[in-house]
C-alpha cells in the first residue's frame, strides 16, 4: 500500500493505483496541461475505500510513500485500469518494423507520443 501525498493531505492507495497516478502526474507536467483524478482511497470501515478526486499536472506536486497497512489490501484493480486509459498516459509505442502485423485495411494509427522531443527516459522526464 502507498500512501499519495496532495497539498496537505494524504490518502492510502494500491501500489498500483499509485504508481499510475504518478506516471499520469509525470505525463501530464509534460503536456502542459492538467487533469481531475479520481482515486479510491482505502478506509478501515465498510465498504471499504472511499473515493477522492485530486486535480495533477504541471506544477501541481505529488508525493507517494510507502503505508503501513493491516489486513487484506483492496482490489483497486480497475481504478487502476481506469487511470491507464486516460488519453495523456504514457505508452510506449514499439520500434518502426516490431510490433504485431496487422492487414492494411484493419490498420489504425498510432496515438501520438506524450512525450515532448526533449524527454528523458531515464529520469523519466525530469
Amino acid at each position: 500500500m502507498r500512501r499519495v501525498v496532495y497539498g496537505t493531505g494524504a490518502v492510502i492507495t494500491t501500489d498500483d493505483v499509485a504508481d499510475a497516478v504518478m506516471e499520469l502526474a509525470a505525463s501530464l507536467a509534460n503536456l502542459k496541461t492538467t487533469a481531475r483524478l479520481s482515486l479510491p482511497a482505502a478506509v478501515d470501515r465498510d465498504p471499504g475505500h472511499d473515493v477522492v478526486d485530486i486535480l495533477v499536472g504541471p506544477g501541481i506536486p505529488v508525493l507517494t510513500e510507502p503505508a503501513a497497512w493491516h489486513g487484506a489490501e483492496p482490489d483497486f484493480s480497475t481504478s487502476s485500469t481506469m487511470l491507464r486509459m486516460h488519453p495523456a498516459y504514457p505508452y510506449r509505442q514499439p520500434p518502426a518494423g516490431e510490433g504485431v502485423s496487422v492487414r492494411a485495411e484493419t490498420s489504425v494509427r498510432p496515438l501520438p507520443s506524450v512525450y515532448g522531443e526533449d524527454w528523458d527516459p531515464d529520469l523519466h522526464g525530469y
